[in-house]
């Protein structure tokens, strides 16, 4: 046996997520080869990938060790870091990966990945911005950046980032989603109707995608639209505390009453205490409680 071709047939194995078999090809390299820092680096990959961290980091430390210059190592020993929760060791790493390459787009992609988990949303911006402007065309840089402008209230730039992931990937879930609920923050409400509206289309039993379909045409004054929403909401899952509260809302704007204290009392079995103490209220001013 050849350890290169070992080493190639592990990669193979472990890019299609078959784990154990790229180990075993990893294995019979070392075993051809000790301290073989690409069959290291495999194999600590491929455990990385089967949450086995410990053997992960003893591997991808050796290799370091063999080729202490590696920015790829040292990229996935930061990766095994944060996967341990271990996130200053893996700025480390990350730092130490940066000092060898400079340039790789996927390094700061998962400097921004950390940086969101530390709630450094400034810092995770960007990490991100930076990745896209070395290697623009990665939809899931595009999505984290999405999603990081959207949680800063920035729904233009968050648009803007959702849409081009549509460009790159137009199988990618769920950005009608995040696109019409930007929208309705921006309240251009055709528009959030329109991705909404291709939301439950696309996926009918995403239940917050009928829930904030609803609300658009709530906030449009398509009161029988919003409670068909509510309703295919309430099929899907019928526990669920916020459609059973806007629901009652928009019974009591009808004036009718009775539907609204139904409503109301069925959103007070929601986990979401926000939720509880909203029909709590609602229930207060109808003269229930």
């Amino acid at each position: 046996k050849n350890p290169e071709a070992q080493v190639v047939l592990g990669d193979l194995r472990r890019g299609r997520g078959e784990f154990d078999p790229a180990i075993a090809a990893y294995n019979s390299a070392l075993g051809l080869r000790k301290d073989y820092p690409e069959a290291l680096f495999g194999r600590a990959a491929a455990n990385l990938g089967k949450q086995q961290y410990n053997p992960a980091l003893a591997d991808v430390t050796r290799a370091i060790q063999l080729k202490p210059n590696w920015s790829d190592a040292f990229l996935l020993k930061g990766q095994v870091h944060e996967a341990m929760g271990q996130f200053d060791a893996a700025n480390q790493s990350f730092e130490l990966a940066r000092k060898n390459n400079p340039d790789n787009p996927y390094l700061y992609a998962e400097m921004g990945n950390l940086a969101a988990k530390r709630q450094d949303i400034a810092g995770a911006i960007a990490a991100y911005e930076k990745s896209l402007s070395l290697f623009e065309p990665n939809p899931d840089a595009h999505f984290r950046l999405a999603q990081l402008y959207f949680s800063q209230r920035q729904f233009d730039s968050a648009v803007k980032q959702f849409q081009r992931v549509q460009q790159l990937d137009g199988q990618w879930p769920r950005t009608n989603y995040w696109i019409g609920r930007s929208f309705a923050f921006l309240n251009k409400a055709n528009e959030a109707q329109a991705a909404l509206e291709k939301t439950v289309q696309q996926e009918p039993n995403f239940v917050e995608g009928h829930f904030e379909l609803g609300n658009v045409y709530r906030a449009q004054g398509k009161r029988d639209l919003a409670l068909n929403q509510y309703d295919e909401a309430l099929k899907l899952q019928p526990a669920y505390g916020p459609a059973w509260l806007n629901k009652g809302q928009v019974y009591e704007e009808l004036v009718n009453l009775p539907q609204a204290r139904q409503a109301y009392e069925k959103a007070l079995a929601s986990p979401d205490p926000q939720v509880k103490d909203a029909a709590n209220n609602a229930l207060r001013k109808l003269g229930v409680k």
